[in-house]
C-alpha cells in the first residue's frame, strides 16, 4: 500500500503575518482544504472559540485559533458546512482502525482529516502539513470533512445534517428512498428529531 505524497504547506500563516509556533492545525488544515486566506479562517476560528459556551470538558477559551478548537462543537460543525464540507466517520468505537493517512486508503479530493491530537489537509491524496503527519503511513484517521457542493447543501435547509450528507453522499434511487422516508414519517418524530440534532453537542 502506497503512503500519501508530503506538500510542505502552512497554509498562508506566514503571508498572514503570524510568527512562531502554534497549535493551529485545524485553520491551517481548513485554509489549505477550502482554499480560504489564513486570516479569515483563523477569525472565524477564534471567534467560535471566544463564543462558545464554557463546559466541563472545555474551559472558557480567548478569541484565539492558536492553541486548538474543540472540532466537536457545533458551532464548528455548523461553520464546515456552511463552507462545503460533508464529514464521513471513519471509525467507531471498537471497530479498530479501518482507515489510515495514505493515499490509497483515502479518497480523491480536498479533504481536512482528524487524526491523533491532529487535523490535517489531504488534496488528491498529498498531505498538506507543516510536517509529514502520516507516521510512514500508519496512523488512524478517524474521520474526514470532504469538500463538495455548498450550493446542494442550501437546498435543503429544513433537513439534518446526516440527511443534508446523505444528499451529497447517495445517489439515484437512495436519495429517492430518503425522500420518501421523510415523507412517511409523523411530523411530530420528524420535528423532535430535528430538534435533537440541532442541540447534540459532541
Amino acid at each position: 500500500m502506497g503512503q500519501s505524497n508530503f506538500n510542505l504547506n502552512d497554509g498562508g500563516r506566514v503571508a498572514a503575518g503570524f510568527k512562531g509556533k502554534a497549535g493551529d492545525c485545524v485553520c491551517r488544515a481548513i485554509a489549505i482544504a477550502a482554499q480560504l486566506p489564513y486570516q479569515e479562517v483563523y477569525d472565524r476560528l477564534a471567534e467560535g472559540n471566544a463564543d462558545q459556551r464554557k463546559s466541563k470538558r472545555t474551559p472558557k477559551r480567548s478569541r484565539s485559533a492558536n492553541n486548538g478548537i474543540n472540532t466537536k462543537r457545533k458551532w464548528f460543525k455548523d461553520y464546515m458546512r456552511e463552507l462545503g464540507f460533508v464529514w464521513t466517520a471513519t471509525m467507531q468505537i471498537g471497530s479498530g482502525c479501518k482507515v489510515h493517512l495514505q493515499s490509497d486508503e483515502l479518497p480523491s479530493g480536498r479533504l481536512v482529516c482528524s487524526v491523533s491530537r491532529h487535523n490535517v489537509a489531504v488534496i488528491d491524496g498529498v498531505i498538506n502539513d507543516t510536517y509529514d503527519s502520516t507516521r510512514g503511513g500508519k496512523r488512524c484517521v478517524y474521520g474526514y470533512w470532504a469538500m463538495t457542493d455548498h450550493d446542494e447543501i442550501m437546498k435543503y435547509p429544513t433537513l439534518t445534517h446526516s440527511e443534508q450528507d446523505a444528499i451529497l453522499l447517495d445517489e439515484g434511487d437512495q436519495v429517492a428512498a430518503m425522500f420518501q422516508e421523510i415523507a412517511d414519517r409523523d411530523f411530530n418524530d420528524w420535528f423532535e428529531g430535528l430538534d435533537a440534532q440541532v442541540l447534540e453537542a459532541r
